[in-house]
């Protein structure tokens, strides 16, 4: 037989798969049957394929030596494209631990990792060995996996200062804070007390037990003020409770009860003749800073005629009388 085109379909290692590999023996003159050994593989290694071979035809062709051939399964490398770090984005620090890990690994592969647990803010590089477990296939790596707890921002949803509308001046010290402050925030103010009236910027400065893992808020501020108070007038009243009658001499009336705190003007107040008049208080205040001038008290009184003019009067209106008669 002509054996000089007999050929073997393999050219390379085969890369294992999983499945069953064969190679073939090719171009066998005809007439001439075979048998092959050792050309059939699943796992990785080195064989050895042998043709055996039986002519047909016996009486006129000697039997071929048998030949062998040498062929080989190599390891294949693992398919890690959908492997992954199971971190997209920076973790925020809320006191419980965190991990990253991959996911998606061949299940031959077990993962033992490095740095990839941790509680407290910080930056960290994870590393990972893998374990091959399959002799078919080539040992791996994967790259590190640097990740992040970042600072978490204290929860202050909740605050507001007590303050809703302005204070009123009576000469003791005001003050304006913050309510509903997480417990791991302290706070420490600045133009938050006052005594006098007038318009103030309370500035209130935080700090937090635990600055390596929260943020420090923002300062926060308030326009307040303490308005001018009133001075108690409700027991004021005029000194005139009757008319008054002519004597010649001057009359006055003026207020009883006025606050220390102010002093007091009068118009019309004081008169000498027969009249109805108009007296009007004016206040001032010695601390006009603190306190709101009262509004003006006015008051009607008289000065009646004396009796003698009041006889007079009525004689001259009778004489006159008669005297029309």
């Amino acid at each position: 037989y002509d054996m000089s085109g007999i050929s073997w379909s393999y050219e390379q290692p085969i890369e294992y798969d999983g499945t069953v590999q064969e190679i073939k023996l090719l171009n066998v003159p005809e007439g001439l049957k075979y048998d092959l050994f050792g050309n059939v593989g699943i796992n990785v290694g080195k064989y050895e394929a042998i043709a055996v071979f039986k002519p047909v035809d016996t009486a006129n062709y000697n039997t071929p030596e048998r030949i062998s051939f040498p062929w080989e399964i190599i390891k294949a490398d693992y398919d890690m494209g959908r492997v992954k770090w199971n971190y997209d984005k920076q973790f925020v620090y809320n006191g419980e631990t965190r991990r990253v890990s991959l996911v998606n690994l061949p299940d031959s592969l077990t993962a033992e990792y490095e740095n990839n647990e941790a509680a407290h803010c910080g930056d960290y590089i994870a590393s990972v060995k893998l374990n091959n477990e399959n002799s078919n296939y080539n040992d791996t790596t994967f790259p590190d996996c640097d990740w992040q707890i970042v600072k978490a921002d204290c929860r202050m949803g909740g605050i507001s200062w007590d303050y809703s509308q302005a204070h009123v001046f009576d000469g003791s010290e005001k003050t304006v804070r913050l309510e509903g402050l997480p417990d791991n925030v302290s706070v420490k103010y600045t133009g938050n007390t006052g005594v006098d009236a007038g318009e103030y910027e309370a500035v209130a400065e935080f700090t937090v037990s635990d600055p390596d893992n929260y943020n420090v808020p923002d300062s926060r501020s308030l326009s307040w003020q303490i308005a001018k108070g009133s001075l108690d007038m409700s027991g004021v009243t005029w000194n005139y409770n009757r008319d008054l009658i002519y004597d010649g001499a001057p009359k006055k009336i003026i207020l009883n009860n006025i606050p220390e705190e102010a002093a007091v003007s009068y118009e019309e107040n004081l008169k000498t003749d027969v009249g109805t008049y108009n007296a009007k208080a004016v206040f001032t205040v010695d601390d006009a800073g603190n306190y709101v001038a009262p509004s003006p008290m006015t008051q009607e009184w008289t000065i009646e005629k004396a009796e003698k003019d009041k006889l007079e009067h009525t004689r001259k209106f009778m004489n006159g009388i008669l005297d029309e008669g």
